[in-house]
This record gives C-alpha cells, structure tokens and sequence, in this order.
C-alpha cells in the first residue's frame, strides 16, 4: 500500500505482485473481479492515482496467521483531477477498508502490497455533499 499506491512507485510491484493477480470484493471498481498482470497493475494505479495524485493508505492494524494477513486501513486523498462525470473538485476524501490476503509465501510488507493470491477487498465509505446525478458518488466522503 505504502509504496505503490501511496507513492506511486510502480517499480515497486515487481517487488510485491505475482505475475497475475485477480481484484475480488472491490465494488465500485471497474477492475473488480478482473485478473491483471503487473503491467495490468500498473495501468491501474496510474489511472487510479490521476484524479487524487496525493492520496495516502494509512495503516490501522495488521495481523497475520499462518500465511492470512487481514489490513485495516483509511485512505486521505485531495480530489485534484477529473474523473469522468465527475469534475476535479479540491475537496479532501477519506475512505476505510479492509484487506485480506492468502499466501503460502507472504510477510507483512508483501501482504502492505496487497496483490499476492487470494486478495479480498472490503471498503466502508460515503460521498457526501455531491450534486450530480448523472455520476452518483457512493465510495468516498467528503472530510473538507
């Protein structure tokens, strides 16, 4: 989370992603339920990162058993670039979740990446205070 979807590093998946992973329980994201190579990936977290260049996963806990990490997490983000139906706004979001992770060969900071096999994605949000109805928002909140 830190290094590839925080900081945009993309070289970093080669460090931590298989050779494909499948995106599961990710609603709202048109990725969900798609299986991506690395360069799947990094497409995806260009095109994720473009309208919140800033954003950042916080880590809340992190446990692990016998090869299952579950990661609770938040995610700040300023909404800086436009998405489609949906104008840059300059508003700060913040969103919650879960991750779970199965792996015979993970550690912590494998599982922080999120993208071994198995991966399970739960997220808590809202969008508030937003005025289109031809895009309705449902997977952020306004904290600004």
């Amino acid at each position: 989370l830190e290094d590839v979807w925080s900081r945009g590093d993309l070289d970093a998946c080669d460090r931590y992603v298989g050779p494909n992973y499948t995106v599961r329980h990710d609603p709202g994201d048109h990725w969900d339920g798609l299986s991506l190579d690395r360069a799947g990936l990094r497409d995806r977290v260009c095109k994720s990162r473009a309208p919140f260049p800033y954003q950042r996963f916080h880590i809340q806990s992190l446990l692990e058993d016998d090869g299952k990490v579950a990661v609770a997490w938040t995610w700040t983000a300023t909404h800086s670039g436009d998405i489609p139906g949906f104008p840059a706004t300059g508003r700060d979001l913040k969103m919650s979740g879960l991750r779970f992770t199965t792996s015979t060969a993970v550690d912590a900071s494998a599982a922080t990446g999120g993208y071994r096999t198995g991966q399970a994605s739960f997220s808590s949000c809202r969008l508030q205070g937003h005025k289109s109805r031809a895009h309705p928002p449902t997977q952020m909140e306004w904290i600004s």
